[in-house]
């Protein structure tokens, strides 16, 4: 059984796969702080909705940003935990991974972006193969008016995944193929499914990830 995380992005969710990613149970809250209050025993009451605990969770695949200061590490800190009670390998993937995922099947590229703070948005440009996701940039952080004006002068087809700020989501420009989507708690426990099926290189620890120091401090 693979548990998913997903604290990044509103609605905050979890969700509990088989090892072929086939679903089992999930579980989504709009309420942030209320939700992250409770995170521990909305796990363990998911476990116990199909029969299981916590010593029967495989892996763990969680989101680890950018997205909101406390809530990332909140999530995080429940898969370490986890992960250091039961022995299971944890899986860590960005915010903007993580919502590309299901589009891996789309030819090409994509850019794709995720809020952070105020007008701020955090992007990047993506390859999309039958075989996964290719960053083709470094994680970038932009506001999202000077990124409309950007894409208001692309003339080739070029898809755009996530959560879109108004400034982009309206941008008139039938170049632009838009995917309003968010991070997937199932999708990510499904992910983290297909890393612990192929064995892939995962960490007794992860870290949370912010697009800049801002985002890091609590002060700010």
């Amino acid at each position: 059984m693979i548990l998913g995380i997903q604290t990044a992005q509103k609605p905050n969710g979890l969700a509990l796969v088989d090892t072929n990613g086939a679903p089992l149970a999930t579980l989504s809250h709009d309420n942030g702080r209320r939700f992250g209050d409770t995170l521990v025993e909305q796990a363990h009451a998911l476990c116990e909705q199909v029969g299981k605990t916590f010593n029967d969770i495989e892996a763990i695949g969680v989101v680890t940003g950018p997205g909101g200061y406390t809530a990332v590490r909140v999530g995080v800190a429940l898969a370490n935990s986890v992960s250091l009670v039961t022995g299971c390998p944890v899986y860590g993937i960005d915010t903007l991974a993580a919502m590309a995922q299901p589009y891996c099947a789309i030819p090409g590229t994509a850019l794709v972006m995720t809020p952070t703070l105020g007008t701020q948005i955090a992007i990047q440009l993506m390859g999309f193969h039958t075989n996964g996701i290719n960053p083709l940039t470094p994680l970038d952080v932009i506001d999202a008016a000077t990124l409309a004006n950007t894409l208001g002068n692309v003339s080739g087809n070029l898809y755009i995944i996530g959560g879109l700020p108004e400034p982009i989501a309206t941008l008139n420009n039938s170049a632009l193929i838009r995917i309003q989507t968010l991070p997937d708690a199932r999708i990510v426990a499904q992910w983290a499914a297909q890393q612990f099926k192929q064995e892939a290189p995962s960490h007794a620890w992860v870290s949370a990830y912010y697009a800049y120091e801002a985002v890091a401090s609590p002060s700010r």
